[in-house]
């Protein structure tokens, strides 16, 4: 015949406060945070990108989002403000620098993905390539300088995303 300890029901019942302290904690820390219209994944202020869609303003973890949104939901997109990657400061599209395809994107922690049968690259994200903007071309140019990437005003971005 067992005899439990006495203490083994304090345990569990601390093991369970524990658990439930940590399940509050993550619906707190997680409740307000802004999230992609267009793929769900947290918007940091760097990149994040407002657009008009059907009317309404969306916010968007990235340009990449907001220009790709349209190919793949058939919605059409404008994009009426992005953020400074360096100061996180509002920018109208007009005035903005992009650095495209540099080697810094906030929204991918991955490259490659993991399963059950091993591991591959990732072909698509539609978080890819980066999206950068700048308020000052010579900031941009300097990112440029040090990861890469095409340097474009947002007017050529947004005509490169308007052509068939």
């Amino acid at each position: 015949m067992s005899r439990n300890h006495p203490n083994t029901g304090w345990a569990v019942l601390l093991a369970l406060g524990v658990c439930l302290a940590y399940a509050a904690w993550t619906l707190l820390r997680n409740h307000g945070e802004a999230a992609c219209h267009a793929c769900g994944r947290p918007v940091h202020d760097a990149s994040l990108t407002v657009g008009r869609d059907g009317g309404r303003e969306q916010t968007y973890c990235c340009l990449s989002c907001a220009l790709t949104h349209h190919q793949q939901s058939g919605e059409t997109v404008e994009v009426v403000e992005v953020r400074d990657y360096e100061t996180g400061q509002p920018i109208a599209p007009g005035q903005a620098y992009v650095v495209r395809e540099s080697d810094v994107n906030l929204c991918m922690a991955h490259a490659v993905v993991a399963d059950r049968e091993g591991a591959s690259t990732m072909d698509f994200d539609r978080c890819a390539p980066s999206m950068l903007a700048f308020g000052s071309r010579g900031r941009a140019e300097q990112f440029q300088q040090q990861h890469g990437g095409l340097l474009l005003s947002f007017p050529q971005l947004q005509q490169a995303f308007d052509s068939p």
